[in-house]
């Protein structure tokens, strides 16, 4: 399983998805809005197919919804954004660039309190 992140503003990571994948790369398109939204379900409102629907996506956030009930889906993982991969032996944190994902260093200490062993 992937952790996926984004920076809802400086400074500011979310974590708004589990993706149930081993890949980068297929975590990262999983959580584009190509065909549709990602974040949404299976169809709209309207009926329509939601062609970037994935039951493998497992959305953690809670949906915007403006005063005429219309429901907004969140944006794609894009630069910056980050996604943390745990193979149970240890968490390796990825940040989204322009072509790929670089690992981002985390100190020994940073680590611990990531798996909840503080």
């Amino acid at each position: 399983m992937i952790k996926v992140f984004h920076y809802t503003s400086p400074g500011v990571r979310t974590h708004v998805a589990n993706v149930y994948t081993s890949s980068l790369e297929e975590a990262f398109r999983l959580t584009q809005n190509i065909d549709g939204s990602w974040s949404q379900g299976q169809f709209f409102e309207d009926g329509e197919e939601n062609r970037d629907f994935d039951n493998r996506v497992e959305l953690l956030v809670p949906l915007i919804q403006d005063d005429n009930g219309k429901i907004f889906g969140l944006r794609s993982t894009m630069m910056f954004d980050e996604m943390e991969l745990n193979d149970k032996i240890s968490i390796r944190i990825y940040v989204v660039k322009a072509a790929g994902f670089a690992l981002k260093p985390i100190t020994p200490f940073e680590n611990i309190n990531q798996i909840g062993v503080a």
